[in-house]
C-alpha cells in the first residue's frame, strides 16, 4: 500500500509539471509578438521570397510602433517590386518623415516619380539624394533619366558622363550617353561611346547597331557596312540592321546589295514601313520605276505621316508619268 501511495504521488507530480511545461510552451506560441519581432518575421519571410506574409509582419510591426523608419522602407520596396507604386510612394514619405536624409528611400522614391512621368517631382527628389551623396553612380543615371525625357539633353549628357566617371563599367549609362550624343549631332562622341561599350560587352547588339547608325550620320559608309554586318554577326534576324545595309550599299551606289538587303529586312519585318520606302527608292534608282511604284504605294498604306503621305502621293505621280512616258525598264 505505501508503494501504491507513492507511485500515485509521483504520477500527479509529473502530471502537475507536464502541464505546467504545456502552459509555458503555449503562453510562448500565442504571446502578442513585439513590433520588433514581427518586423524580425518580416526579414526572415522577405529572404524566402514570401512578399505576403513579409507585407503582413511589417504592417503588424507598425500598428504596434509608428516611429519606425526602416519599417517603412522595407514596406516600399515590397511594394515597388509588386508594382504598387502608390502605395510604395507612400510608404517611402512615411521614411523620409523620420528619416529626411535617407539616401535610398529619396532614390527609390524618385525613381517611382520618374515612371509615373512626373517628372519635376523626380528631378527634385534626386537632387537631394545628390546633394547628400554626390558620389553615389546610380543617382546621376537616374537623373540622366529623368532629364533625358524632359528633353534636356545636355543636362542628361553631364548627368550620364558623371556617372559614368564614378562608374567606369556601366554599360548602361555608357549606351544611353552615346544616344544622347547621336542627337546632339556628336558623333564622334557617340562613336566613341559605343565603343567603350563594345570594350565592357563585345557582343552588346544595341551599341554595335548604334555604332553602325552614328558612322552612317558621320558619312562613313564603310564603317556603316562593318558594323551592321558585325550587328547580324550577333543576331542574323535583326531586321533594322538589314535595313540599315541596304542603306549604305544605296548611297555607296551599289544597287543589287541594297535590294538585296532591303527584302531580306522586309522578310523579316513585312510590317517594315521605312524597308518599303528605301527599297522604291532603290528601285527608282534602278530605274525599275513598275516596282518602284508598287513599294512606294504599300509604303502608304503603313505610314501615318500626313506630310510624309503627301510627300509620296506627288512622289508617285512623277514615277506614274515616267513609266507612262516610256522611259526604260530595268530588266
Amino acid at each position: 500500500m505505501q508503494s501504491m501511495g507513492l507511485w500515485w504521488m509521483a504520477a500527479i507530480v509529473a502530471i502537475v509539471l507536464l502541464a505546467a511545461g504545456l502552459g509555458y510552451v503555449l503562453l510562448r506560441r500565442f504571446k502578442p509578438l513585439s513590433a520588433v519581432g514581427h518586423y524580425n518575421l518580416a526579414l526572415d519571410f522577405t529572404a524566402q521570397g514570401q512578399t505576403e506574409k513579409a507585407i503582413h509582419h511589417l504592417l503588424c510591426s507598425l500598428a504596434l510602433d509608428t516611429e519606425q523608419a526602416a519599417a517603412y522602407y522595407n514596406l516600399a520596396v515590397l511594394y515597388q517590386q509588386q508594382q504598387r507604386l502608390e502605395e510604395a510612394q507612400e510608404q517611402y514619405e512615411n521614411a523620409l518623415t523620420l528619416e529626411p536624409e535617407d539616401v535610398l528611400s529619396l532614390y527609390n522614391l524618385g525613381l517611382i516619380q520618374y515612371n509615373q512621368k512626373r517628372y519635376e517631382d523626380a528631378l527634385s527628389v534626386l537632387d537631394r539624394a545628390l546633394a547628400i551623396a554626390p558620389e553615389d553612380a546610380d543617382i546621376h543615371y537616374a537623373r540622366g533619366l529623368v532629364l533625358e525625357e524632359q528633353n534636356n539633353l545636355e543636362g542628361a549628357c553631364q548627368a550620364y558622363q558623371s556617372c559614368c566617371e564614378r562608374d567606369a563599367a556601366n554599360v548602361s549609362a555608357t549606351l544611353l550617353l552615346g544616344k544622347v550624343f547621336d542627337r546632339l549631332n556628336r558623333f564622334p562622341e557617340a562613336i566613341e561611346s559605343y565603343l567603350r561599350v563594345l570594350e565592357l560587352d563585345p557582343n552588346n547588339l544595341e551599341a554595335t547597331y548604334e555604332l553602325s547608325i552614328s558612322k552612317a550620320k558621320s558619312g562613313d559608309w564603310e564603317g556603316t557596312i562593318q558594323y551592321c554586318q558585325k550587328t547580324l554577326g550577333i543576331d542574323p534576324n535583326y531586321a533594322r540592321a538589314y535595313n540599315q545595309l541596304g542603306l549604305a550599299f544605296y548611297c555607296t551606289n551599289r544597287l543589287p546589295e541594297s535590294i538585296e538587303n532591303y527584302k531580306r529586312a522586309l522578310e523579316l519585318d513585312p510590317s517594315y514601313a521605312t524597308a518599303y520606302n528605301n527599297l522604291g527608292y532603290a528601285y527608282e534608282k534602278q530605274r525599275d520605276f513598275k516596282n518602284a511604284i508598287s513599294m512606294f504605294e504599300y509604303y502608304l498604306t503603313l505610314t501615318q505621316d500626313a506630310t510624309e503621305q503627301a510627300d509620296i502621293k506627288t512622289h508617285l505621280e512623277l514615277l506614274g508619268n515616267k513609266l507612262a512616258g516610256g522611259q526604260k525598264q530595268a530588266e
